[in-house]
């Protein structure tokens, strides 16, 4: 009689950066290329976006499919202009680790980084992703924090912040993105300064 055995799948542990650079030496001087090759595919796919929606408008398309074309954009080319950033984001940290010396002090750094992202203007954001009406100086549409069928959720450019009087969810534009695009902070930062 053959037995059946057990198969434990070997998982290796999951190395830093720093471990992963002292075992390949050689991708210290890949690091920039690949940061600029990104950099060029995410500037190639935001042009697409742009030139897509220029003429999508100047089409004239009725609202329904204009709202159906900027579905599309965000289904087919916002995803690959976000794994662009995650790869760009990855590959700085790594570059950051293999030149430690060319680095600011990383917490001076950040916040820096920080405050550039809360001065990226919430309404342009927020349009690519909501339906959004002017009202007055500030903007109102649906919630994203939940479903609602009469608008609660308000932008305001001038602060640069959100408040949604249905959830009393509220906060600033990189709480937002995080929101929106599904990313943690740092990514949500860097996305906003980049």
């Amino acid at each position: 009689m053959i037995k059946k055995m057990k198969l434990n799948h070997y998982r290796p542990p999951r190395c830093t950066d720093k471990e992963l650079l002292e075992i390949f030496p050689e991708a210290k001087g890949l690091i920039p290329k690949k940061i600029r090759e990104w950099q060029e595919e995410a500037g190639r796919i935001e042009k697409n976006i742009q030139n897509l929606l220029k003429s999508f408008h100047a089409m004239n398309l009725k609202e329904f499919d204009e709202w159906i074309a900027e579905e599309a954009i965000k289904i087919f080319l916002v995803p690959k202009l976000l794994e662009c950033e995650k790869h760009i984001f990855r590959l700085k940290r790594l570059f950051d680790t293999a030149n430690p010396s060319k680095k600011k002090s990383s917490r001076q750094d950040f916040q820096e980084k920080i405050e550039a992202a809360r001065n990226y203007p919430i309404a342009e954001l927020a349009q690519n992703y909501l339906e959004l009406k002017r009202s007055g100086g500030r903007y109102i549409g649906l919630c994203p924090f939940h479903n609602e069928k009469t608008p609660s959720f308000f932008l305001y450019p001038e602060t640069n912040t959100f408040h949604c009087f249905g959830c009393q969810e509220h906060g600033d534009i990189i709480k937002l993105t995080m929101a929106l695009c599904g990313l943690e902070f740092k990514e949500a930062v860097l996305t906003l300064q980049n």
